[in-house]
């Protein structure tokens, strides 16, 4: 990997020689056949090269400061004016930055009631309002982006709403449609799942600003991989790093993009849910040693489940999965190094834009306003700050 080093701190594209290479020495791997069935399917050829270069120059930190201490940070967004907010979920606030990272003021606090928080999490943004989640209370909390006053709250408990399929399921994750409309998934309960003759689901509805399901089901995923543990006097869930997961993400226009990190394979669906076309990159999975993952945790109990459950013998392809402002799509891939991710910049038709690797320790929490905004931990405090990136992009040669 080449770095750039100079008054700021860059990460540079990697070399051509060392692109798309994959993550391991095997022969190219075939399409799986039911990839291979997929109606309007671009597939990357193993060897395309990017068609661009990209460096990222630091330009601004965002965190604590002299009169304001940030605990642990669960979310990252920030607005068309460039302004930045941190969840803080230590102190269940909202920290506000201007794009010159000087510190506006705090929106919510800790409690029960209107605007407040029991654990901040997930938040959105429209051009005129700042939603953020509670996941414990199972609402939203919306602040006015002018007046920064908390606005309303989003209720999104389905208890009575009467659809069988939602009467033991949690709300979690949720997506901004223009219109002012929510996407908004529900996480079947382990009680759907039945000695393993049926798998639970993630569930997507559409819900508006009063919190009513607004339409049939949108789409369904997978949910995460797991292993189980019934040995103690209670059963143990755990979600392993290397179990593979169900991904969504929306761009412009309301589209839908998904991913089961197994496969390099991304899907589009219309703003209805409906199949449009799926790119695909023969992605060579990196190799899985189980006694690298173990000696990360220090319970036993972790431990043993680590090395007993059956194990894939590879880490997924996919990591994470986002869209930016102009439909591009971003992608972290495993790779055989453990510090780093390999991060792939393809176009909405399919065509490699660009490639870069990215340490695992500094991760990429947003792509927004052409700017790029990452956690990075300081080595002598251990404090965290998120720094923003300016991105160049210009033609290979």
């Amino acid at each position: 990997m080449m770095f750039r080093k100079s008054a700021i701190f860059a990460f540079a594209v990697l070399t051509t020689c060392m692109m798309l290479t994959g993550c391991s020495s095997g022969p190219d791997a075939e399409i799986p056949k039911d990839i291979e069935e997929l109606d309007k399917l671009t597939v990357i050829p193993k060897d395309a090269e990017p068609t661009h270069e990209i460096d990222f120059n630091q330009e601004a930190s965002f965190g604590e400061t002299e009169d304001v201490i940030v605990g642990g940070i669960m979310d990252v967004t920030v607005d068309e004016q460039g302004r930045v907010y941190i969840a803080d979920g230590d102190q269940n606030v909202i920290h506000m930055y201007e794009s010159s990272a000087d510190y506006i003021r705090k929106l919510g606090k800790e409690g029960k009631g209107p605007g407040e928080f029991t654990m901040v999490n997930l938040m959105r943004h429209d051009e005129t309002q700042l939603y953020a989640l509670d996941i414990r209370q199972q609402r939203i909390n919306v602040f006015d982006l002018e007046s920064l006053e908390f606005s309303h709250a989003i209720s999104l408990s389905q208890e009575g709403d009467g659809r069988k399929e939602l009467s033991s399921a949690s709300p979690g994750a949720y997506y901004l449609r223009d219109n002012g409309n929510l996407l908004v998934s529900f996480k079947e309960s382990m009680a759907a799942e039945q000695e393993g003759d049926s798998e639970r689901s993630v569930l997507y509805y559409l819900m508006d600003q009063e919190g009513n399901i607004l339409s049939d089901k949108l789409l369904e995923q997978r949910t995460d991989e797991y292993i189980m543990d019934q040995s103690g006097e209670m059963r143990l869930f755990m979600t392993p790093p290397y179990a593979r997961r169900s991904m969504l993400a929306t761009g412009p226009d309301n589209k839908i993009y998904t991913n089961w990190s197994e496969h390099f394979l991304v899907k589009q669906y219309n703003t209805d849910g409906e199949y449009q076309q799926a790119i695909y990159y023969p992605y060579s999975q990196s190799s899985l040693d189980i006694s690298n993952v173990v000696k990360d945790y220090d319970s036993k109990r972790f431990k043993d489940l680590l090395r007993n459950a059956d194990n894939p013998g590879t880490w997924p392809a996919v990591n994470s999965m986002s869209v930016d402002g102009q439909s591009r799509l971003w992608i972290s891939t495993y790779t055989d190094d453990d510090s780093i991710y390999r991060w792939w910049i393809i176009s909405e038709d399919g065509d490699l834009l660009a490639q870069f690797d990215w340490p695992k320790e500094e991760r990429i929490e947003a792509i927004e306003n052409g700017k790029l905004f990452a956690r990075k931990t300081d080595e002598e405090t251990g404090v965290e700050r998120i720094v923003r990136y300016g991105i160049e992009m210009s033609e290979a040669d």
